[in-house]
């Protein structure tokens, strides 16, 4: 007797032009980083007049530069990265290109063997947080679009797996 099998699913990560929070993020740097060196600028022209206060406006300063730094690197870091999942049957198979590197790796875990999902679910940061006991694979849902996102959540809790952070039916 034929067994019905569902259909292999297989989701490609958008390119980063086309990623979700692009220009909001894009501008919210440019922004950081203009309001840093107008505080730069600020902050030596007063020198003279608050003096006292110099050496805690540089640490602040360091401290901002430092911080936005960081996100720089890793929304560039970001830009790099191309992501696919695909599901066949209990199988789900995560793979992530490292386009500058040249480097992929790939993951397996079979469905019936997660003993946690995680649903993590903020405005355009959507990620899927499955935990077996041979190790962790976190997917970044947000690459793939909002429609990819719903469809790779809602096959996982077809397969049997509490996904916590989705709503029961």
């Amino acid at each position: 007797m034929p067994t019905i099998t569902q259909p292999r699913l297989k989701f490609v990560s958008r390119p980063y032009q086309r990623r979700v929070g692009l220009i909001p993020m894009a501008i919210g740097i440019v922004l950081a980083w203009i309001a840093l060196a107008l505080a730069v600028v600020l902050s030596l022209a007063s020198v003279k007049t608050f003096a006292w206060s110099s050496p805690l406006r540089v640490l602040i300063l360091l401290g901002a530069a430092v911080y936005l730094t960081y996100i720089t690197y890793q929304w560039i870091a970001d830009s790099r990265f191309r992501f696919e999942v695909e599901l066949d049957g209990d199988l789900l198979t995560f793979r992530s290109y490292d386009q500058w590197q040249r480097k992929s790796e790939e993951q397996h875990i079979f469905l019936p063997e997660v003993l946690a999902a995680e649903y993590f679910q903020p405005q355009d940061e959507a990620n899927l947080r499955l935990r077996t006991s041979k190790g962790n694979i976190n997917i970044p849902l947000w690459s793939f679009g909002p429609e990819a996102e719903t469809k790779i959540a809602h096959y996982i809790r077809s397969r049997g797996v509490d996904v916590i952070g989705i709503a029961q039916p």
